[in-house]
C-alpha cells in the first residue's frame, strides 16, 4: 500500500454555491472549446487579495484611455471598459468547476482563458449571478432592517428619486433596483 494518501474523492468535493447553466449560444461562436450541450459552470466568492489583483489588472487595461469627466461619452467609454475588465479579473477566478469549488473552471491560465469563449453579454449575465451570489450569502452584507425597507419604499415615491445624483451613479443604482425588482417579483408572484 502507498505510504501517500489518495487526493479528495468526488464524493468529498464542495460544491460551490451557485451553478449556472450556459447555453452554447452564451458562448463565443469563433471559441474552438464552445460546448454543443448546455454547459454547467459553477460560481464562487472570491477574496479580498483576487479583488486587489482585478483592480490593478483593470486599471492596467485601461491605462491608455483618458477617463474623461463626469457625464461625458469618453468617461462612459472608461467606465465601461474598467468595468468589463474588472470583472473578466474576477470571474475568472469565481467560476469553477459545478462539482468542486477547489477546480477552476478554466484550470490553464484562467485569467487570459476567460477573454475568448464568453461574449459581452455573457460576461454581463455571469457577473450579475456573482453579484447576486456576493449579497446573497457574504457576512460582510449587512441585512436591510423593516425601518430601511419602509424608507426606501418612501424614497422611490418620489418624483425624481434620483436627481442630483451622477450619472455612473444613476446607472448602477438603476440596475440595482431592476434587480431588486425583479426577485420581488419572483419571490412575491401574487403581488
Amino acid at each position: 500500500m502507498s505510504a501517500f494518501r489518495a487526493g479528495p474523492s468526488a464524493s468529498k468535493a464542495t460544491k460551490p454555491l451557485r451553478v449556472k447553466v450556459l447555453p452554447p449560444s452564451a458562448f463565443a461562436d469563433t471559441w474552438k472549446g464552445r460546448p454543443r450541450e448546455p454547459a454547467r459552470i459553477g460560481i464562487r466568492l472570491v477574496g479580498h487579495d483576487i479583488v486587489d489583483v482585478a483592480e490593478q489588472t483593470a486599471a492596467e487595461d485601461v491605462a491608455h484611455l483618458a477617463p474623461g469627466t463626469e457625464g461625458s461619452d469618453e468617461r462612459a467609454i472608461w467606465v465601461d471598459a474598467y468595468n468589463t475588465a474588472f470583472m473578466r479579473g474576477i470571474l475568472a477566478q469565481a467560476l469553477c468547476s459545478p462539482d468542486d469549488v477547489d477546480r477552476n473552471y478554466f484550470t490553464d491560465a484562467p485569467n487570459d482563458r476567460v477573454r475568448v469563449p464568453f461574449p459581452p453579454r455573457t460576461l454581463r449575465a455571469l457577473w450579475e449571478e456573482y453579484e447576486t451570489l456576493s449579497l446573497e450569502t457574504s457576512p460582510t452584507t449587512p441585512e436591510a432592517t423593516d425601518d430601511e425597507i419602509a424608507a426606501l419604499g418612501t424614497l422611490l415615491t418620489l418624483a425624481e428619486p434620483l436627481s442630483g445624483v451622477g450619472v455612473d451613479t444613476q446607472r448602477r443604482l438603476r440596475r440595482l433596483v431592476s434587480r431588486l425588482r425583479a426577485e420581488l417579483i419572483e419571490a412575491l408572484p401574487e403581488v
